[in-house]
């Protein structure tokens, strides 16, 4: 049953209007819990959020769903919004020896098109090794794989398996999605991600882009825009209040869930002492571009990629582009004439073209791409830069080790500031919301507790 709160002010403030603030507010709203959402931009969604060029839906920065987010989709649902989902093309490509090979992931010899006989049979063999060890953890909250947390990525697929399944499997998947290295992150996100493969997940997209999941959740929350907040000052101790100062003015409220990136969370803390909080803050973030390059309606896709939704270039093959999605394979209902590529970035690339120009961007990405789309620079008709600085959240070793501790700790005495956003579970859109899910359960237990005494 919902608990009864004074509701004449919101008991809890949630700064940022991303996936994880909205899921947050969603959940304790289903509660009867009052929640305002401080937002510093004129929209909701953050980095899940998408535009229209000329026809065609792009999504800004976040990509792709997953028949495995199961809170995702469950929210869909519960917001009439499942007709929305839509399976992409279950082909992809990863570029070797300068060729794109087109792949699908539910069929493993061809993983053959990639590898050696023997680097298949090695990855095949630590893949079901590790099946049974992880097929009942969640690919929604990284914190229960920290039995994983102990060693790199790289350590795990070089050393143990193969250096080719490191360079030709575990880079590309890292970078192309995550724009991390896989030396820089952990064994617990590499193996995860392999678990999306052993489970037979199919990718999913949304017919009117990812941004209607963040904008129709906000539609019955009390989401203010335009707002910055300035600072978060804890007053009382561990039973007492926090003071939030906006652009607006200073809000009191019992509870805050700080749901924005790392980077921003650690500036907006006042005097925070909590040592578990600060390592987490820490996070270092990758950066990115995504290019929505539109082309005319005689622009025809190369035939080894004529099914793909995508394409990963390896760092041993690539020069500035990670990766480029092939929209209309992705959301295959799309009628509109001409193609839609996303190009996106490296880290490496989009730190040294950060301040640049658009039109030297989409230069540098279209010499980057050219030997895979030969007549791409003479059809685009369209293009659109968005730069991400703070793109995604790094999964070094010890972060999942870190949240573990964080959330247990959370459980026995809920501070008054509560952690949420992408760096504080899965890096991907479903690990960002189930944060906001997570802390909006602990305020949520708490507020029975209290109404119980």
């Amino acid at each position: 049953m919902p608990v009864t709160l004074d509701i004449s002010q919101p008991d809890i403030i949630i700064v940022g209007a991303g996936i994880a603030g909205l899921t947050a507010a969603y959940f304790l709203k289903q509660q009867g819990i009052s929640a305002r959402v401080i937002e510093a931009d004129a929209r909701v969604g953050g980095r899940m959020t998408s535009d229209v060029v000329n026809g065609h839906v792009v999504d800004r920065g976040a990509q792709f769903l997953s028949s495995e987010y199961s809170l995702i989709l469950d929210m869909l649902r519960r917001l009439g919004l499942a007709q929305q989902s839509c399976t992409t093309s279950q082909c992809s490509a990863i570029v070797r020896d300068g060729t794109p090979r087109s792949m699908r992931i539910d069929r493993p010899l061809d993983s053959l098109k990639l590898l050696s006989l023997y680097g298949m049979l090695r990855l095949a063999w630590h893949s079901l090794h590790f099946h049974g060890k992880q097929k009942e953890l969640s690919l929604s909250d990284y914190s229960q794989w920290a039995a994983f947390d102990t060693e790199s990525a790289a350590a795990w697929s070089g050393d143990q398996i193969a250096d080719e399944v490191t360079e030709y499997v575990v880079e590309p998947m890292l970078h192309g999605f995550y724009f991390q290295t896989p030396e820089q992150t952990s064994r617990a996100l590499a193996v995860a991600l392999t678990a999306f493969g052993m489970r037979r997940a199919k990718t999913i997209s949304l017919k009117e882009g990812l941004g209607i999941l963040p904008e129709t959740l906000a539609r019955g929350l009390d989401v203010m825009l335009d707002t910055s907040v300035q600072s978060i000052e804890e007053v009382g101790g561990i039973n007492g209040h926090a003071r939030v100062h906006t652009s607006c003015g200073t809000f009191m409220a019992r509870h805050v869930i700080l749901a924005v990136p790392a980077p921003v969370a650690e500036k907006l803390l006042v005097h925070s002492t909590d040592q578990s909080m600060a390592s987490l803050l820490a996070t270092p973030y990758s950066a990115s571009i995504n290019i929505a390059c539109v082309t005319d309606a005689h622009f025809r896709l190369p035939e080894n990629l004529t099914a793909a939704y995508g394409l990963l270039i390896p760092r041993k093959e690539r020069a500035t582009v990670a990766a480029v999605g092939i929209e209309n394979n992705k959301n295959r209902g799309n009628a509109v004439a001409g193609q839609l590529l996303n190009l996106m970035l490296s880290h490496d690339a989009a730190i040294r073209l950060m301040s640049s120009s658009d039109e030297e961007i989409v230069a540098s990405a279209m010499q980057s791409v050219a030997d895979y789309f030969p007549s791409l620079a003479a059809h685009v008709t369209h293009s659109r830069v968005y730069r991400w600085p703070v793109a995604e959240p790094l999964s070094p070793v010890g972060r999942s080790t870190q949240l573990q501790a964080y959330r247990q700790r959370c459980e026995q005495a809920l501070p008054t500031t509560i952690l949420a956003g992408d760096y504080m579970s899965m890096p991907y859109t479903e690990g960002a919301a189930e944060s906001g899910y997570w802390a909006a359960a602990m305020v949520a237990r708490l507020a029975v507790a209290q109404a119980q005494t």
